[in-house]
C-alpha cells in the first residue's frame, strides 16, 4: 500500500509503519472489525465502498474519518488495485454534537418548565429538576441547596447524579461536609456556590484543576472526576433562596449559551418557588415555555445545513429554515419534503438506482428501522446542469422512550470541485518537478526530505528512499549545516517566509556541489504545520566564473595602480630629484670643508709633545686655522649633515609610500590605519598639487583601524585629490595664486568618513548627474580618461559596502565624502 503526505502528517506515522496492514492500529479498537469486514467484502464485489470510523490522529485523539474505496482496472477491465481516499469529519461531528447538545439542553429547560408548572411542593420540584439538569441536560452531578438567612449557610435539599464508589445519601453527606457559605472569609465561602449566593449571579469554572477559587474543592473533584462546575442562584422576590449547582466531568462545558440556558433553567425553578408560595406567577411560566420552544427552534433555523427530525415511524416532525428555503428542485430528498411527509416513501424509490444515491439511500432506512445508530454519505444530484454533491448524516436517539432521526444535508459540491482541483494540481507540480532541471524538494519543519524532483535525484545519485531516511539535513556540508539549521528554524517559527541562501550539498559518492537555493514556506492554515519548499540550482560553473572575475579585478586593480604611479612617474621623480639634489651639494660641502681642515689636523698631528709651549709652532697653527675658516666650517658643517639627513628621510618617505601604494591587493579586507594611507598617497601626488594648491591635512587622530582594502582606499583618494588639483589649476592658471585642497577623517557613529574639500570652480549642475559614469570627462585629450571617479565609486560601494557623495557650489569649490563601515560586513546608507 503507498500513502499520500496528507495520510502522514494526519497520522504522525511514516510510511514504514503504515505498510503491510501497520495502518489498521491506527483504527479505533471498536471499528476495527467492522473496517476489515468492510475492505474484505468491498474487494470481493470489485466495486465501490465507502465507510466512516475513528482514525488516531497525530495528536493522540481519534478523528471520525470518511472513506471512500473506488477499484482501479486497467486497459482490460480487470482490477489492479483500489484507491482511497478520507475525509475529517471532526468539523461536522462538532456542529452536529453541537445540535444535539443545545437540544438536549433546550429538552431540559422545556421539561423542567412544565415541572415547574404543575409541581405538588418544592420537594418534588428540586429532586425532579436535579434529575432532569443530569439524565436530559447530560452532566453529571446536580443538586439544589438551600440559604439560611442567619447562618449563610447552604445545605443539599436535593441530590441527583452518580460519583464512583458513593451511593446518594454519601454524596450528599460529602456535600455538607464541605460546608458551602456565603462567608467568604473562611473555605466554604470560596466556592461557587457561596459566590453564586453572595452575588445573587451564576459563577462557573470551566477547568476546577487550573481555577485558583476551586483549591480547596480539588481533592474532591479529582476523586469524583469532575473538571468543570457551575452555581446558579435561585432568586425569589429579589432574595437569594438558595442555588443549583451543577458539575460535569469534562472541561469546557459552560459556555456562554449553555450558560444562559441553565441560568433560564433556575429562573424557572425559582418562578415554580414562588408559585408555590404564593400559589400565582403562571403565565409567566407559560410565556418562558413558549421563549424555550421558539429559542429551540431559533437555533435549529440558525444552523447552515438542511435539517429535518422523524419520528419513529419516518415521518417529518419538524425542519428547520435551511430546509424550508432549499432551492436545488434535482434534490428529491429535501426539495418540497415538508412535515408530513413519510421520509421512508421519498427515499425507497431511489433504491433499485445505482451509485451513491442508492447506497445513502439505503443507509437513511436502516437508521429509521434501528439497524444502525448512524449513517453518514454523500451523493450527487444531476440534472440539466452540472451535478451537484450533497453530504448528508443520519442520527438515531432516543429520548423518554420515543426514537426520534435527525437527518442533515448539506451541499459540499465547492469541496468536491477543490479536491478535483487540488488533484489536478499535484498531478501538474509532479510533472514540472520531475521535469525541471533546478533541482525541487519538500522538507517538513526538522529538515527531513518528503519529496525529491528527478534533477534532485540524478544530481545527488540517491533515490528517494535514500534521502527519506536520511537525518534532517544529512546531505548538507557540515560546515553549512548549523546555519541551515537555523534558517530552517526561523521559516519554522513564522519568523520568516522565506530565504536565499549558497550552501553545499554532499553526492552519494562523497564529493560536494555548491548550490543557490530559495526556500519557501507551505503554511496549512487548518494545523499550522509548516513545509519548507526547496528549489535550488547548481552554480559550480558561476562560482568558477566570479573567482576568475575577482582575479581579473584584482589584476585590473594592480594595473590601475601602476598605471597612476606611471602618471605621476615626472612627478614623483622631481620629488625624489630636489632633496637628492641638495644632499649631492651638501656633501661636496662637507668633503671640501673636511679637506679644509686635512692641514690643521697633520699639523697638530706631528706636534711634539715637549715643544707644547713653542711660539712659532703656535703661530703656524694660528695660520693653518685662519686659512681653513674653522668658525665658518664649524656653523656650516652640522647645518649641511642635518639637511642631508632631511632629504634622505624625504626620499624615503617617498619611496616607501610608493611601496604602499602599489603593493598588490588581497582578496579579503584588513584593519588598515586610514591616517597613514592618506599621508602616503599625499606623499606621491604632491606634484601634481604643489604648484596649484596647498594642501591641509585635518586627520582624527583617534580614528580606529577600518577594515578595507587599503589599495583600493589608496586610489580612491589619490583620485580625488588628483581631481582637485585639476579643479583649482584651472581657476589659479598661470598666475602664481595657490588654491586649497583640505582632506579630512572623522568617525561617526558606525561610519569612518573621509573628505576631500576644494576651492576649485566646482561641478556645472548640467553634469552633475554623471560625474560617476565610465569614460565621462570634462578634461582635455590627454589629461583624463573619465574613469577615476567611476573606479572610486566602485571601490568604495560595491566593494566596501559604503557611500561616496559630493556637495559643490559653483564658483566656491566641492566637498566629496566617502564613508566606509566600521563593521566587517555593514552595508547600506549611514
Amino acid at each position: 500500500m503507498a500513502f499520500n503526505r496528507g495520510w502522514f502528517t494526519f497520522t504522525g506515522r511514516s510510511e514504514a509503519q503504515e505498510s503491510d496492514g501497520g495502518w489498521q492500529q491506527g483504527l479505533h479498537p471498536e471499528d476495527l472489525d467492522r473496517v476489515q469486514l468492510a475492505f474484505q467484502q468491498g474487494f470481493r464485489a470489485q466495486v465501490p465502498f465507502h465507510q466512516e470510523f475513528r482514525l488516531k490522529h497525530a495528536d493522540g485523539s481519534f478523528h471520525w474519518v470518511q472513506n471512500h474505496v473506488s477499484p482501479l482496472h486497467d486497459e482490460d477491465g480487470s482490477c489492479i488495485g483500489y484507491l482511497g481516499s478520507c475525509y475529517d469529519l471532526s468539523v461536522a461531528r462538532m456542529v452536529e454534537a453541537r445540535a444535539l447538545r443545545l437540544g438536549q439542553l433546550y429538552e431540559a429547560l422545556c421539561r423542567i418548565t412544565r415541572i415547574a408548572k404543575f409541581s405538588p411542593g418544592t420537594e418534588v420540584l428540586f429532586e425532579a429538576s436535579c434529575r432532569v439538569v443530569v439524565e436530559t441536560g447530560g452532566f453529571s452531578l446536580a443538586w439544589i441547596g438551600l440559604l439560611d438567612p442567619a447562618s449563610g449557610q447552604v445545605s443539599p435539599v436535593a441530590v441527583h447524579g452518580s460519583v464512583p464508589g458513593l451511593a446518594g445519601g454519601e454524596i450528599r453527606t460529602r456535600l455538607e461536609e464541605t460546608r458551602p457559605t456565603t462567608d467568604p472569609d473562611v473555605p466554604g465561602g470560596r466556592g461557587l456556590v457561596g459566590q453564586a449566593c453572595r452575588e445573587a449571579r451564576f459563577a462557573f469554572s470551566n477547568d476546577i484543576h487550573s481555577d485558583p477559587r476551586m483549591r480547596p474543592w480539588m481533592p474532591l473533584a479529582e476523586s469524583w472526576g469532575i473538571r468543570g462546575s457551575a452555581a446558579f442562584p435561585l432568586v425569589v422576590r429579589g432574595q437569594v433562596r438558595g442555588a443549583l449547582a451543577i458539575y460535569a466531568i469534562e472541561t469546557g462545558a459552560f459556555d456562554s449559551e449553555v450558560v444562559d440556558l441553565l441560568d433560564r433553567v433556575t429562573e424557572d425553578i425559582s418562578l415554580a418557588i414562588e408559585r408555590l408560595e404564593q400559589g400565582r406567577r403562571w403565565s409567566e411560566v407559560e410565556s418562558r415555555l413558549r421563549v424555550s420552544e421558539r429559542l429551540f427552534s431559533a437555533t435549529l433555523d440558525t444552523l447552515s445545513a438542511a435539517m429535518a427530525i422523524l419520528d419513529e415511524e419516518g415521518r417529518i416532525l419538524a425542519v428547520n429554515a435551511a430546509w424550508l428555503d432549499f432551492q436545488n428542485v434535482e434534490n428529491p430528498l429535501v426539495h418540497g419534503r415538508s412535515p408530513g411527509d413519510d421520509y421512508r416513501t421519498v427515499c425507497s424509490p431511489f433504491l433499485a438506482q445505482e451509485g451513491p444515491l442508492s447506497d445513502f439511500v439505503l443507509g437513511v432506512l436502516e437508521v429509521i428501522e434501528g439497524v444502525q445508530e448512524r449513517f453518514t454519505g454523500e451523493y450527487p444530484c444531476t440534472g440539466t446542469g452540472a451535478s451537484r454533491w450533497y453530504a448528508a448524516t443520519v442520527q438515531r436517539f432516543s429520548f423518554e422512550g420515543l426514537n426520534r432521526t435527525v437527518v442533515a444535508h448539506r451541499e459540499v459540491t465547492d469541496r468536491k470541485l477543490v479536491e478535483d482541483r487540488l488533484r489536478h494540481s499535484e498531478l501538474l507540480f509532479r510533472m514540472i518537478t520531475e521535469n525541471a532541471q533546478d533541482l525541487v524538494a519538500l522538507l517538513d519543519e526538522e529538515g527531513c526530505c518528503l519529496y525529491a524532483g528527478a534533477s534532485h535525484l540524478s544530481l545527488l545519485g540517491f533515490t528517494m528512499a535514500d534521502l527519506i531516511t536520511k537525518r534532517p539535513l544529512e546531505i548538507v556540508a557540515e560546515p553549512d549545516r548549523e546555519r541551515m539549521v537555523g534558517i530552517l528554524r526561523r521559516i519554522a517559527e513564522g519568523r520568516m517566509d522565506a530565504a536565499i541562501t549558497e550552501y553545499h550539498l554532499v553526492r552519494k559518492d562523497g564529493t560536494q556541489i555548491p548550490v543557490e537555493s530559495r526556500l519557501t514556506a507551505i503554511r496549512e492554515a487548518r494545523d499550522g504545520a509548516t513545509s519548507i519548499l526547496v528549489v535550488a540550482r547548481d552554480i559550480s560553473e558561476r562560482l568558477a566564473a566570479e573567482q576568475d572575475r575577482r582575479r581579473m579585478e584584482a589584476e585590473l586593480g594592480q594595473a590601475q595602480k601602476l598605471e597612476s604611479i606611471g602618471q605621476l612617474a615626472a612627478g614623483i621623480a622631481h620629488e625624489i630629484n630636489t632633496p637628492t639634489q641638495y644632499i649631492g651639494d651638501n656633501l661636496h660641502f662637507i668633503a671640501d670643508g673636511l679637506r679644509e681642515l686635512e692641514g690643521v689636523f697633520d699639523l697638530l698631528m706631528s706636534l711634539d709633545p715637549g715643544a707644547a709651549g713653542d711660539a712659532p709652532f703656535l703661530q703656524t697653527l694660528r695660520e693653518r686655522v685662519a686659512a681653513a675658516d674653522l668658525g665658518y666650517l664649524r656653523s656650516e658643517l652640522p647645518k649641511a649633515a642635518e639637511q642631508s639627513l632631511e632629504g634622505v628621510a624625504r626620499v624615503s618617505k617617498i619611496v616607501n609610500a610608493m611601496k604602499e601604494f602599489s603593493h598588490p591587493e588581497s582578496e579579503e579586507k584588513v584593519l588598515a590605519d586610514l591616517n597613514r594611507a592618506i599621508e602616503s598617497t599625499v606623499a606621491i601626488s604632491r606634484n601634481e598639487w604643489k604648484y596649484v594648491a596647498d594642501l591641509e591635512l585635518d586627520l582624527d587622530p583617534g580614528l580606529q583601524a577600518v577594515p578595507c582594502h587599503p589599495g583600493g582606499i589608496n586610489q580612491v583618494v589619490l583620485n580625488l585629490v588628483v581631481n582637485a588639483a585639476h579643479a583649482i589649476g584651472e581657476v589659479v592658471g598661470h598666475s602664481g595664486e595657490k588654491g586649497r585642497i583640505t582632506v579630512r577623517t572623522r568617525a561617526e557613529g558606525a561610519w569612518a568618513v573621509i573628505q576631500v574639500e576644494d576651492t576649485g570652480p566646482g561641478i556645472p549642475e548640467a553634469i552633475q548627474t554623471r560625474i560617476f559614469d565610465p569614460f565621462f570627462t570634462t578634461k582635455g585629450v590627454g589629461k583624463g580618461s573619465g574613469q577615476g571617479l567611476a573606479i572610486a565609486r566602485s571601490v568604495v560601494v560595491d566593494k566596501h559596502g559604503g557611500t561616496l557623495g559630493f556637495d559643490t557650489q559653483p564658483g566656491q569649490g566641492t566637498l566629496f565624502t566617502v564613508r566606509l563601515p566600521l563593521a566587517p560586513g555593514a552595508r547600506g546608507d549611514p
